[in-house]
C-alpha cells in the first residue's frame, strides 16, 4: 500500500488514506481483540525521506483504539524510531527501539504481548539481523467494541472514519500486515 507523501505547508490539509480492517459481516465480533490472550502484530514497510509536516505529526503504521480508549494497541514510526504501545485494563507498556530507520529502505517490525512482557523486534530486509528491545509491565486484557477497526497507515475514530487533525498519516509503503492471535 502507498500511502500520501507528508505536505510541509501548514495552512494546507494534507491528503489522508488509512486502510479499515473489520472481522466482516458474520465475521467474529472478537477477532481483532486479542484480550489478555498472548497476540503480535506488525507490517513491513518503506519511509518516505520526508515524514513530517504541517498537520501531519507521526506516522501511524497501524493501530486499533486511540490513545484515551480502555484499550490499544499501536506500532508508529515517529521521527525515524519505532515504538509500540500496548494499553489495557490493567495498565500500558511502552517498548521505543533504540535504533532510527533510514527513509527509502525496507523493514520489518513486530509487536508481541506474552504475559506481562512487551517485545520490539526489527530488521532491516536483507541484512540478516534483528534487534529485540523488551519492557515488562501489566497490561491486562484488551477488549475494545467490536466495531472498532483496526487502522493500517493512520488513525480512525471509533466510527471508522479518518482523524483530520493530527492525524499521524503515514508516509510511505506498507505491506504483510499481520495480526496473530492465540
Amino acid at each position: 500500500m502507498r500511502f500520501p507523501a507528508a505536505t510541509a505547508d501548514a495552512a494546507a490539509t494534507p491528503p489522508r488514506a488509512v486502510l479499515s480492517i473489520t472481522p466482516g459481516p458474520g465475521g467474529d465480533a472478537d477477532a481483532l481483540n486479542p484480550g489478555a490472550r498472548v497476540f503480535s502484530f506488525g507490517a513491513s514497510f518503506r519511509l518516505d525521506a520526508v515524514s513530517t509536516g504541517g498537520d501531519d505529526n507521526g506516522d501511524n503504521l497501524m493501530q486499533r483504539g486511540l490513545i484515551g480508549s480502555a484499550s490499544q494497541y499501536k506500532i508508529q514510526v515517529d521521527h525515524d524510531r519505532p515504538s509500540c504501545r500496548v494499553a489495557g485494563s490493567d495498565g500500558e507498556v511502552l517498548v521505543r527501539s533504540p535504533v532510527r530507520v533510514r527513509p527509502g529502505r525496507w523493514y520489518t517490525v513486530r509487536c508481541s504481548r506474552e504475559d506481562d512482557r512487551v517485545t520490539l523486534q526489527l530488521s532491516e530486509r536483507g541484512s540478516g539481523t534483528t534487534q529485540d528491545v523488551s519492557a515488562t509491565g501489566r497490561t491486562g486484557s484488551l477488549d475494545a467494541s467490536g466495531d472498532l477497526p483496526l487502522s493500517v497507515g493512520g488513525k480512525l475514530t471509533a466510527q471508522g472514519t479518518a482523524v483530520r487533525s493530527n492525524s499521524d498519516q503515514f508516509n510511505g509503503e506498507v505491506d504483510d500486515v499481520v495480526l496473530l492471535v492465540r
